[in-house]
Formats: structure tokens, C-alpha cells, sequence
């Protein structure tokens, strides 16, 4: 029988190109790569449907998966996992000078459902009072006008606008039009140095480390979803494509172990790496359900909290029984 050719789209992460360069192949499977910006793929997969596989933001996969009409099915494979307290930004003249500054305030994000936001609200909940729910939030485009928004929302009881599309978050918030931003990229200004912006959290690493010893959380940001016709064509397909991107992020970080030479572009990788296991533990980017529980219930009543989910949502529903 002849394998299934599978169109994918995924980054370019060093524990996804082993499937690309063929030292791994998943059973009965070929596989067409396309390589692009998650932003970009988020959007073309739920808008247009472009691929059979591809890499999915948690957020709106949460979202969708609330729905009855949800045309996904994801596999516990985390793509991408990041701590997010550097990324939310504030402008200095609005005498915001800790995160519970940013209760009745304006803030800015490209989209509401985004991942990175959520984590982030998520976080200023908990930890500083500040819910969802105590801010306004303006989406749009961070550094280019336009809007980005991928899924309908409607969030009851909480306060979300899109600013105009000929202007963008990021002059928003150097003008102190909006009070703060959070986004998954800094915005231009905080690049270019302007002192109106900077990160709310000046030591957003120790903030980081802190956040982890307390709550156990590295955040996990996107999945790999199949589109659900596919699924259901294919059933043993979500189990192949499960073993083979684990068996790649295994052949990457037994290079990042061990290198003759370094691997990526970054001195010291070793001590590094060493350094974040003393942090987060030897299976520091585990796949599968079980070994994410915690990271994976954590978003779900985040999302929850922030008017998110159409309905109640488990995390044992989220994943294709056909992977651990």
C-alpha cells in the first residue's frame, strides 16, 4: 500500500527538522513541508484551510474546541512552549509601576484569544488580582496596521475593541492612547529603544524562574491539530505523526546533550542547558497528556476565566484518543 502524502505546515524549531531533513519518517506517511511563521499559518489553517496538518495556537484550538463545530483534532505534540513575562510592555508615563497598576486600564493585544495573552492574563489573575475582566482590551495589528484576528469571539462581560485599521498597537501605546500591550513580539518602539516603553517587568527572567518554583507552569503556547476529515479518513494517522515528531525532538536534544560542535548559534549551549534542567527538571519538553496535565488545565481555566469557551471544556477531550 502506498504511503499517505500529508501536506504539513510548521517553524522552523530544531525539534521539528528531523522530519524534514528524513531522518525521521512517520509511518505510512509522507509528509510535503511548509515552513512559514506560526502567525501566519494560525491564520491560513482556520480561515482557509491550507493544510492537512499543521501547527496550532493553543488558544484558538481551546476556543474552537468549545464549539460543536470545531473542525480540528489536535495530538499532544507542544511545538512551542515560552514564559511570557517579558512581553508585556508598558507605556512610562502612565505611572503604571506593577502589575496591579493595570487594573481599569487600556491594554493592548493582537488578538484577544492569542496564547500568549491568555498566559499572561492568566498570570495577573493569580498572582496580582487583576482579572479579565478589571481592564479594557484593544486588538489589532502590533507593528503594521490591519487586523489579525482568526476566530469570532464574544466575550460576555468583558470589554474587547478593535482599534482602527490604519493604525497600529504599537503607536497606540507610545502615544499613551493605550496603557500597556502584551503580545507574542516586542512591539518596534521598545526595539528602537523609546523611552516611553519598556517591559512592566524590568527582571521578567527572575519573574520567569519565580513564577515556575510557585505555580509549576512552563507555558505551553501551540499543538499540532489534523484537520478533523482527515482524522476520520485516517485514524492511525494522529498516532504515526505522534511518534515520529517525538522520536525528532528526541534526536534534537540528544545534539543539544552532547554536541562536537555547537548546534545552534549560542556560546556555552551546554552550561546552558544544564543551568535549565537545574530549573525545570531532565524532561523539561515533555509531549504526550499526562507528563502536561498541569500546563494543560492551567490554560484551559484560563481561558475559561477570560470568556473563552463556549462551554466547559476537560482536558482529557482535547486530544485524539489515538496518542498517549
Amino acid at each position: 500500500m502506498a504511503p499517505l502524502r500529508v501536506s504539513l505546515a510548521c517553524g522552523d524549531y530544531d525539534r521539528v527538522r528531523p522530519l524534514r531533513d528524513g531522518r525521521v519518517v512517520p509511518e505510512g506517511v509522507v509528509l510535503d513541508h511548509t515552513v512559514m511563521a506560526s502567525h501566519r499559518i494560525f491564520h491560513d489553517q482556520v480561515r482557509f484551510a491550507r493544510w492537512d496538518v499543521s501547527e496550532m495556537s493553543l488558544g484558538s484550538y481551546l476556543t474552537l474546541a468549545s464549539r460543536d463545530d470545531n473542525p480540528f483534532v489536535a495530538i499532544p505534540v507542544f511545538l512551542s512552549r515560552y514564559f511570557r513575562h517579558g512581553f508585556l510592555w508598558v507605556n512610562t508615563t502612565r505611572g503604571i509601576n506593577r502589575p496591579e497598576d493595570l487594573k481599569g486600564r487600556r491594554i493592548g493585544v493582537p488578538d484577544y484569544h492569542m496564547t500568549a495573552a491568555i498566559w499572561l492574563r492568566g498570570m495577573l489573575s493569580d498572582d496580582h488580582g487583576v482579572g479579565a475582566g478589571d481592564a479594557a482590551w484593544l486588538t489589532g495589528g502590533l507593528n503594521t496596521p490591519g487586523s489579525t484576528d482568526r476566530v469570532e469571539l464574544s466575550t460576555p462581560g468583558i470589554h474587547v475593541e478593535s482599534i482602527p485599521e490604519d493604525r497600529t498597537l504599537d503607536e497606540l501605546l507610545v502615544a499613551g492612547e493605550i496603557d500597556a500591550l502584551m503580545a507574542a513580539l516586542p512591539p518596534k518602539s521598545f526595539v528602537d529603544g523609546d523611552p516611553r516603553v519598556r517591559r512592566l517587568f524590568d527582571d521578567h527572567v527572575a519573574a520567569e524562574r519565580d513564577y515556575f518554583r510557585r505555580r509549576g507552569n512552563f507555558p505551553v503556547m501551540h499543538c499540532v491539530a489534523l484537520h478533523r476529515e482527515v482524522h476520520e479518513a485516517h485514524p492511525w494517522l494522529a498516532g504515526s505523526l505522534f511518534a515520529a515528531f517525538t522520536e525528532a525532538r528526541d534526536l534534537c536534544l540528544r545534539d543539544l546533550d552532547a554536541p562536537g560542535a555547537l548546534p545552534v548559534t549560542l556560546p556555552w549551549l551546554t552550561d546552558f542547558l544544564a543551568e535549565v534542567r537545574a530549573v525545570l527538571g531532565h524532561d523539561f519538553w515533555p509531549y504526550g497528556v499526562e507528563p502536561n496535565r498541569h500546563d494543560l488545565s492551567t490554560l484551559v481555566r484560563y481561558c475559561a476565566e477570560q470568556g473563552l469557551l463556549a462551554r466547559p471544556l476537560s482536558v482529557d477531550e482535547l486530544f485524539t484518543g489515538g496518542t498517549p
